[in-house]
């Protein structure tokens, strides 16, 4: 996976950098290029919340004979804001058309999840927050009813991730905390670090390099908290496999050329 010569730091630095910027300047993707829609906050989210549990909302006649438990009135609703309650237990709130749930809505699942945002042919498509039964909560973008594109997913314990999700996994760019400190910045594959990466901990000290499954695996630098080097060169799934630069007492220092294959 990795067969070139070890990177400098100043190089990974710089990569580093030009990564996150572009992460923050990038153009906001609508998860469906033909739903052009306008983003929210979150408080204009509560603020919609606030609306369809009143029964009122923005534009759209209220469908008839709402609120209803039944499937064949909820099917025949065009464009309209009502409020169906499911014999299952879960209720939405928000904005049809042709039967289906499209535009801004509040869904409650059975389990006590609760999604407010923007829907798509009966899936969340767009900007939505979802909270999460067990406390986790969820606020960005969607597609096809999972979460995609850039969004922030923070943990009942306080840990936080801010960055890209594809398919509902962090994958792409991203930061990831934790309340005693802890911090990673860099790539994720399939919810895991895969890639560059930059990993900070609560007693100053600070590991940046390459990364395999959540593990140090390639070329790194783990340094101490006043800054200088611990160990340099090769990890092998979190264990140091050797040094490839020699410091000597005389101030003289080697470089040795490495090559790595995971």
């Amino acid at each position: 996976m990795f067969g070139h010569p070890k990177m400098p730091l100043v190089v990974i630095l710089v990569l580093m950098v030009g990564a996150t910027l572009a992460y923050l300047v990038a153009p906001h993707l609508e998860a469906n290029d033909s739903i052009k829609m306008t983003p929210l906050t979150e408080s204009e989210y509560d603020s919609r919340k606030l609306m369809f549990s009143t029964g009122k909302c923005f534009a759209l006649p209220e469908c008839g004979n709402s609120p209803t438990d039944d499937m064949e009135i909820k099917r025949g609703w065009g464009e309209c804001y009502g409020t169906f309650r499911h014999p299952d237990g879960f209720t939405y709130i928000g904005e049809y058309s042709n039967g289906k749930k499209h535009g801004q809505g509040t869904y409650t699942h059975a389990n006590g999840d609760v999604y407010v945002g923007q829907w798509v042919n009966d899936k969340e498509n767009g900007k939505g927050r979802m909270n999460y039964g067990w406390g986790d909560k969820y606020f960005g973008e969607f597609s096809n009813g999972r979460k995609h594109g850039q969004g922030t997913y923070t943990f009942k314990n306080g840990n936080e991730y801010v960055g890209d999700f594809q398919f509902g996994s962090f994958h792409g760019l991203g930061t990831f905390t934790y309340p005693d400190g802890d911090k990673y910045v860099g790539q994720w594959s399939r919810g895991l670090r895969n890639g560059m990466g930059i990993a900070t901990y609560p007693n100053g000290e600070k590991f940046v390099g390459y990364f395999k499954d959540s593990n140090y695996h390639g070329y790194g630098i783990l340094y101490y908290a006043d800054g200088t080097v611990k160990k340099e060169g090769i990890w092998e799934n979190e264990i140091f496999k050797g040094q490839d630069t020699k410091f000597f007492a005389d101030g003289r220092v080697e470089e040795a050329t490495w090559e790595f294959k995971s």
